[in-house]
């Protein structure tokens, strides 16, 4: 798929935000304030729609290649309902 994520880092998140624009731009800079404390090295917003599709189909696709390098490989998604976020 070449997504374009950074071949050394040992974990990658994906996170996606919604709602109205000009709340997703404020929620997007407390998004990486949180990840910049956390001690990400790079957190990256995608430039468009079709970088916002390749993420995830990178993400998508990376299950089948995992899972015939590693057969335990475990992988877990969390959603986190918007009421509970405060």
């Amino acid at each position: 798929i070449r997504a374009g994520y950074p071949v050394e880092a040992e974990a990658i998140l994906l996170c996606e935000l919604d709602g109205v624009e000009a709340d997703v731009r404020d929620d997007v800079e407390r998004v990486r304030q949180v990840l910049d404390a956390a001690g990400a090295t790079e957190v990256r917003l995608a430039k468009d729609e079709a970088e916002r599709v390749k993420f995830w189909a990178g993400r998508k696709n990376a299950f089948p290649a995992v899972g015939r390098i590693s057969p335990d490989y475990y992988c877990m998604d969390g959603t986190i309902p918007r009421r509970e976020l405060p």
